[in-house]
């Protein structure tokens, strides 16, 4: 279950079925990224977010090591075409 504040700024509980198990939810009562309807009636944790998604966090690494090599490349070629 969820607080979300509703749309006449009083919060609104709703209850998200946990369909990956594989999520590090903080402990009861910590602050969790979560997807909400316009209407605040539905919400889904936001599979997205690095904070509690270990896919995101792997993404993320990859994406980085990615960006490094990349740049480590250019450098190589640079260096290599001043002589």
């Amino acid at each position: 279950m969820v607080e979300v504040p509703g749309a006449d700024g009083q919060p609104t509980r709703l209850v998200i079925r946990v369909k990956n198990p594989n999520l590090d939810l903080p402990e009861l009562g910590g602050t969790v990224p979560v997807l909400v309807n316009r209407r605040r009636t539905k919400a889904a944790f936001d599979l997205d977010d690095p904070s509690i998604s270990p896919d995101a966090r792997r993404k993320l690494g990859e994406q980085r090591q990615k960006a490094n090599a990349a740049a480590k490349q250019a450098k190589f070629d640079a260096k290599r075409t001043e002589r």
